[in-house]
């Protein structure tokens, strides 16, 4: 359309759209990196301040305060730095898009005004050329810069279907599953060995062993991470041992 309209200026404005394009496009993939970096930084920092106000009363009672303020401290290093240089990295490419939209539009109005000085063209053909071309760089910037969240949203899809598929090793409606009419509640762990899955380098319970009898009350006790709260998921069978049995009733 714009060069039926005004093949001279829309020559000119096509000419320099693929580097509009490619500056539009790096400007929104910039910024969404940005934010993904700038999120991925502040994790461990969050994780950090999130067991602090969870064992408030652990780092009280003990008179930790300080320590961790200077561990929180030390873990703001890192993101602090990253995102400092990041700010004059993405300064100097957010300007320079800025800059070439604004030499596009600057160019375009010049050449259109020399056109219609001439008489080749009339106002309105060159208001009309101008933003067509130029509104149709902007949608194909805007279109190039959501490749990366098609590809977010295809791991998304990828990773429901994989849990959707999963066969799981308690199965309530197999046909050879026993049915118990009553339950005593003898509990026993032999020799469990057990790792989360988000942390399968540390070791929560090794070679763990305890016989609970129905109608007793026993104590677990230990410091946060001991496996005080997974022996009762284990029994509660949120998580199944990578080694070892628990039992109930046998």
């Amino acid at each position: 359309m714009g060069l039926i309209i005004a093949w001279r200026l829309a020559i000119l404005i096509i000419a320099v759209q693929p580097i509009v394009i490619l500056s539009l496009y790096a400007k929104r993939v910039l910024l969404k990196r940005i934010s993904i970096r700038a999120t991925k930084t502040q994790e461990e920092s969050c994780k950090l301040a999130a067991e602090a106000i969870y064992n408030h009363r652990t780092i009280t009672a003990f008179s930790a305060q300080n320590r961790v303020l200077k561990m929180l401290d030390k873990a703001q290093e890192t993101p602090r730095r990253e995102n400092l240089q990041q700010s004059w990295f993405a300064g100097i490419r957010l300007g320079f898009a800025e800059s070439i939209t604004v030499i596009n539009w600057g160019l375009s109005y010049w050449y259109g005004s020399r056109l219609v000085h001439q008489g080749y063209l009339t106002p309105r053909s060159v208001f009309e050329t101008i933003l067509i071309l130029v509104t149709t760089g902007w949608v194909i910037a805007n279109v190039g810069s959501m490749t990366s969240d098609l590809a977010i949203g295809l791991d998304a899809i990828t990773s429901i279907f994989s849990i959707l598929d999963r066969t799981t090793r308690i199965e309530h409606r197999a046909p050879e599953e026993v049915q118990v009419e009553k339950i005593t509640s003898h509990v026993q762990f032999c020799d469990v060995y057990f790792v989360y899955p988000n942390r399968p380098n540390v070791m929560v319970l090794q070679g763990f062993s305890i016989h609970i009898e129905a109608g007793k009350s026993i104590a677990l006790v230990g410091q946060s991470g001991s496996g005080k709260s997974t022996v009762i998921a284990l029994i509660e069978r949120f998580y199944d041992p990578n080694q070892g049995v628990v039992e109930i009733d046998g």
